[in-house]
């Protein structure tokens, strides 16, 4: 009997174990503290798809090289005129023409902006100095234009030569005798002998502005009743030419190329071993 209350006493403890343990669980289920939320469950559980945004690689514009359509001028370099050696006297020089495109440029200032003419081969100009460096040196025309030297060459003064003294032939005896002689006739000792070479050349100035004058008529430059708009000159050394009509020639020439004036008047003069040529010039008429 006892044994049968114990084990009922038992079954009892372990019932109210069991129903404590079961309501322990029910309200641990009920709290809100260990509840767990659909919406969290959810979004634990829930896979998100993310879709990769492509990478967008940058365009990079390569602007297109500008063409050059002008040609790059190269820098004119000026005279330096403080280089200068001035000569003792004007000389002549001829052009020889040695560009490559056979010509060769006047220029009307120290600057070289601006080719005031163009000479070829053969042209006579006047230098009255030397400018510029000594590696690229240039000449001073007596019109105040510029020239380079390495296109000219001073015109070669010429010399004059002696005149040939005739060797005198020896003088024969006479064979005959005159027939009739009132006195005897000695003959010279020393005969002078023979001169056959002709007169040394010698500048005539006046004879040298007709010609002048005369060639100037012949190219339709002469006009001596027009208003004097300016002047030229040349200076050549006594015995540079052998006639003359060369100095007159050589004068004229200037007047070839570029014809821009006519002439009013002519000086010719000799000074100081100098022959002088001088000339006024006008505007030519209007055709």
């Amino acid at each position: 009997m006892k044994k049968i209350l114990i084990r009922a006493v038992f079954v009892i403890v372990l019932g109210v174990c069991l129903l404590l343990n079961a309501a322990c669980e029910n309200y641990r289920a009920a709290s809100p503290d260990t509840a767990v939320p659909e919406t969290a469950a959810a979004e634990t559980t829930a896979v998100t798809e993310t879709t990769a945004t492509p990478t967008v690689v940058p365009t990079v514009t390569v602007s297109p090289t500008a063409a050059e359509t002008t040609a790059k001028k190269i820098p004119v370099e000026p005279i330096d005129t403080t280089i200068r050696t001035d000569l003792p006297a004007p000389v002549l020089y001829t052009v020889t023409g040695q560009t490559a495109t056979g010509k060769t440029a006047v220029w009307a200032d120290a600057s070289r902006d601006t080719a005031s003419r163009c000479l070829i081969a053969g042209d006579l100009v006047t230098v009255v100095a030397i400018v510029g460096r000594e590696s690229r040196p240039y000449a001073l025309l007596d019109t105040g234009e510029y020239v380079l030297l390495a296109s000219l060459e001073a015109v070669p003064v010429a010399t004059a030569t002696p005149a040939a003294t005739a060797t005198p032939k020896p003088t024969k005896a006479p064979t005959k005798t005159p027939a009739a002689t009132t006195a005897a006739i000695t003959a010279p000792t020393n005969p002078p002998p023979a001169t056959t070479a002709a007169p040394a050349y010698s500048e005539n100035c006046d004879n040298i502005r007709n010609l002048i004058i005369a060639k100037l008529q012949e190219k339709g430059l002469w006009y001596p009743d027009a208003a004097v708009i300016g002047d030229d000159s040349m200076s050549l050394t006594v015995g540079y030419a052998s006639s003359d009509d060369q100095y007159a020639t050589a004068y004229v020439g200037k007047f070839d190329k570029a014809v821009s004036s006519g002439v009013t008047s002519v000086s010719v003069w000799i000074e100081d071993g100098w022959l002088n040529m001088s000339s006024t010039k006008c505007a030519l008429p209007s055709a």
